[in-house]
């Protein structure tokens, strides 16, 4: 009799004990079908833009400074990754001959304007004069013909005054144009940022045109720009969650699309390749403090589902 109970207890620990078993069986096939399928999904669904696409760091406001007229750098003021303010100078130029031409044409106007304030005058003496010759001619005080070598007289006047006009105009024009040159020579920044360049260890040297001399940005706000294929491009939308990283700093940042470019461009993948790409920028939301324009770095996409979908059906 006392035997009954251990039995009836020994079954139902068995039976509990097997109830558990399959359980576990259930589970681990669940999560084999779930793996299963994500890796299906990750390899038939999922686009090519989880892939890290190489791209650099842009600033929203960035500009590179650039030698605008032929000079000789004589000073720096500024120092790599230096702060400055809207209209400070940058770096001072010389240029002996764009500084003799404007002397040359500040001269030429002044000699001008003076020829010009003499022939206004003698302008106005001969209008008076040929008014007079008008009325005397009227009461028959002079002939016909000396009222009409007054006029004539009067209207070279007119036209040696106009003509100098004219060239006082040309001289003004010349030396504004002239004077916008010479300022030209000191280069300030047009706006609030951040200096990059060091050119100082090159004073005393000429610089033509156009040379860059560093870049000036904005840290307020930062972009992720990268170029990708036009698959890729139909993948994403404006809004769409990005990740990035950048090869030199340590973590990872998080932006979103918010722009793409329809315009396609063509690269060289490889010789007598050419890959067609279109621009994309990615907004970062929480950039690194000490990030600089021209960083390079990869980004990761989070595609919109809907539009995977939507794009695979198309595909296929």
């Amino acid at each position: 009799m006392t035997q009954e109970p251990n039995l009836l207890n020994e079954s139902e620990k068995n039976h509990k004990l097997k109830k558990e078993n399959q359980f576990k069986k259930i589970k681990i096939i669940l999560m084999v079908f779930v793996f299963a399928f994500l890796t299906y999904f990750a390899f038939q669904v999922l686009p090519v833009t989880l892939s890290p696409v190489e791209g650099k760091a842009k600033s929203a406001q960035e500009l590179d400074i650039q030698v605008m007229t032929d000079g000789i750098l004589k000073q720096s003021y500024v120092r790599n990754s230096q702060e400055v303010k809207s209209g400070d100078i940058l770096f001072q130029f010389e240029n002996h001959d764009l500084e003799l031409e404007v002397l040359s044409a500040i001269q030429s106007k002044e000699i001008i304007t003076n020829e010009l304030a003499m022939l206004q005058k003698e302008k106005s003496l001969m209008l008076r004069r040929a008014e007079s010759a008008r009325v005397l001619y009227e009461n028959g005080v002079i002939s016909k013909r000396d009222l009409e070598g007054q006029e004539l007289e009067t209207a070279a006047t007119k036209d040696r005054f106009e003509t100098r006009a004219k060239a006082a105009e040309q001289a003004s024009l010349i030396l504004t144009l002239l004077e916008a040159r010479k300022d030209m020579l000191s280069v300030k920044a047009p706006f609030d940022g951040i200096f990059l360049g060091d050119v100082e260890p090159r004073i005393d040297t000429l610089f033509k045109r156009g040379v860059k001399l560093g870049v000036l940005f904005n840290r307020k706000e930062f972009y992720f720009e990268a170029y990708i294929t036009e698959e890729e491009l139909n993948r994403v939308k404006v809004g769409d969650r990005a990740k990035v990283s950048f090869n030199t700093k340590r973590g990872v940042f998080v932006g979103e699309i918010s722009e793409k470019d329809a315009r396609v461009e063509e690269t060289t993948v490889k010789i007598y390749r050419t890959k067609y790409v279109s621009r994309i920028l990615i907004r970062l939301i929480n950039p690194p403090f000490d990030l600089v324009p021209g960083l390079r770095g990869y980004v990761r996409f989070k595609p919109n589902i809907s539009l995977m979908v939507q794009s695979e059906e198309v595909m296929k």
